[in-house]
C-alpha cells in the first residue's frame, strides 16, 4: 500500500503569531540564524530582550511552530522553538497541523539528508541562496499514521540524544582545559603569579587578513579562505568555506600552516583556535587575525589567553577606557601577555594536546552516530 503524502503548505503553512497580542515591555527570545547550528538545529545561545526591540523584519512564534531556515538551506537550520519568541524573517513559521503531522516528525523530515539534498538544489540567488518558496510549499511529505509519526520521531530523538551527549562530553575537555590554564598559570588579566608581561607583537608575528572587494570574487586563482564565521572557540566551522582572488604574492602573504592561531577581529573579538592544516591549502580574510608564535610561547597557551581574556574582560581593559567592537592590529600588537616558565608552557601543551586527542576520539564517534542518524532517517523518510 503506497504511502500518503500531503503539501507542506496544506499541512503546515506559514502562520506566525500577532505581535499585537504582544507586551511591548515583554521580555521575550530574540533569534536570528548566527544564534543556530547547523546541520542540527541546536541553538548556540539564546539572547532575550524587551519584544519592542525586535526589528520590522521579524515575526513572533511559540512551541507549536516549527521553525525553518529558507537562506542557505544546506546548512540543515531547523528549530523546534521551546518558547516564546521573536525571529528573523529568514526563519520560516511554519505551523504543522496536529490533527494531521507530529511536529517532531516534520522537524526531523526536514533535517533529514535526503530532503537537504533535494531542497538545496531549489535555490535562487549566488550570493544569498534562498529556497524557491513556491517549490517549498509544492512538496510533498509522506505521511503516515500519527502514531507511527510519534514512533519514527521517537527513534530519531533518542539518536540525536546520543550525539548531544558525545557533544556534552565535548565540551567537558574544553571545561578541564581552561581550568588547568588558571590553576597552571592565572588569570591573564590580573596576573596574580607575577610572570614577567610582554606586548603580544614582540612575542609573536602578527598579520591581518586580505580585504574581500567586488574584483576579488572574480579573479583568476580563486582559492578557500577563513572568514570570521569559520571560528569557533578551538574549533573551526568548515561547513561553508569560501573563495576568493589570491595572487601569487597574497598566497605568500596570506597562507595558513600548522600552528597558526586564527583571531577574531571583529564581532566576538578575540574567539580563535589552532589550525591543523584541517584543509590543504586555504588563506584568510580581513575579518582574522594570523598569529605565528615564537617560542617559547606555545600556540596551545594563546589559544586559552585568548579565551580568559575575552570572558575576563581583558580586551577592553587593556585599551584603556575605549571601547571597541574591533581589534584593530595595532591593539592586538599591544596586547600584554604574561610569559610563563618555558618548561611550565611546555607542560600544557603535552596535557593539551592529550586532551585534544581524547577529544578527536569523541568527535569521530559523534560523527559515527551522525551517519547512523542520517541512515535511519533515509530509511524512514523515502523522497521522490
Amino acid at each position: 500500500m503506497s504511502t500518503v503524502k500531503a503539501r507542506l503548505g496544506d499541512i503546515a503553512p506559514a502562520r506566525p503569531l500577532r505581535k499585537t497580542s504582544l507586551d511591548p515591555e515583554k521580555i521575550v527570545w530574540h533569534l536570528n540564524l548566527d544564534q543556530v547550528k547547523a546541520q542540527s538545529g541546536e541553538i548556540l545561545e539564546k539572547e532575550r530582550g524587551p519584544a519592542k526591540e525586535a526589528g520590522s523584519s521579524t515575526h513572533l512564534f511559540d512551541c507549536q511552530h516549527v521553525l525553518y531556515s529558507k537562506l542557505r538551506p544546506y546548512l540543515n537550520k531547523v528549530v523546534l522553538p521551546d518558547e516564546l519568541g521573536v525571529a528573523t524573517t529568514e526563519l520560516v513559521p511554519m505551523l504543522p497541523d496536529p490533527e494531521r503531522i507530529d511536529r517532531r516528525y516534520l522537524a526531523h523530515y526536514l533535517r533529514s539528508r535526503r530532503f537537504v539534498d533535494w531542497v538545496s538544489q531549489q535555490v535562487a540567488g549566488a550570493k544569498m541562496p534562498r529556497v524557491s518558496m513556491k517549490v517549498f510549499w509544492e512538496h510533498e511529505i509522506p505521511l503516515p499514521r500519527l502514531d507511527e509519526q510519534k514512533r519514527i520521531a521517537t527513534i530519531l530523538d533518542k539518536s540525536d540524544a546520543l550525539r548531544r551527549k558525545r557533544q556534552q562530553a565535548i565540551e567537558l575537555t574544553d571545561q578541564l582545559l581552561r581550568s588547568m590554564f588558571l590553576e597552571l598559570f592565572g588569570d591573564p588579566v590580573t596576573n596574580p603569579k607575577g610572570w614577567p608581561v610582554r606586548e603580544l607583537g614582540s612575542v609573536t608575528q602578527c598579520q591581518l587578513g586580505k580585504m574581500l572587494s567586488q574584483k576579488s570574487k572574480s579573479g583568476q586563482n580563486p582559492r578557500k579562505y577563513l572568514r570570521n564565521a569559520n571560528v569557533r572557540w578551538g574549533a573551526f566551522d568548515l561547513s561553508e568555506v569560501l573563495q576568493m582572488d589570491f595572487s601569487e604574492s597574497e598566497r605568500a602573504k596570506f597562507s595558513l600552516r600548522d600552528g597558526d592561531l586564527l583571531v577574531c577581529e571583529g564581532g566576538e573579538v578575540g574567539r580563535c583556535s589552532i589550525w591543523r592544516n584541517e584543509l590543504e591549502e586555504c588563506y584568510f580574510q580581513k575579518a582574522l587575525h594570523r598569529v605565528r608564535v615564537q617560542s617559547p610561547l606555545t600556540p596551545e597557551y594563546l589559544q586559552e589567553y585568548f579565551y580568559w581574556m575575552s570572558k575576563l574582560g581583558g580586551f577592553s581593559k587593556s585599551v584603556s577606557q575605549v571601547t571597541f567592537s574591533h581589534l584593530t592590529s595595532e591593539k592586538l600588537k599591544r596586547l600584554p601577555v604574561p610569559i610563563p616558565s618555558p618548561g611550565l608552557l611546555a607542560q600544557f601543551s603535552e596535557i593539551f594536546i592529550k586532551i585534544d586527542s581524547q577529544k578527536q576520539k569523541l568527535n569521530k564517534h559523534s560523527d559515527d552516530l551522525k551517519y547512523f542518524s542520517d541512515s535511519l532517517s533515509s530509511q524512514f523518510f523515502q523522497i521522490r
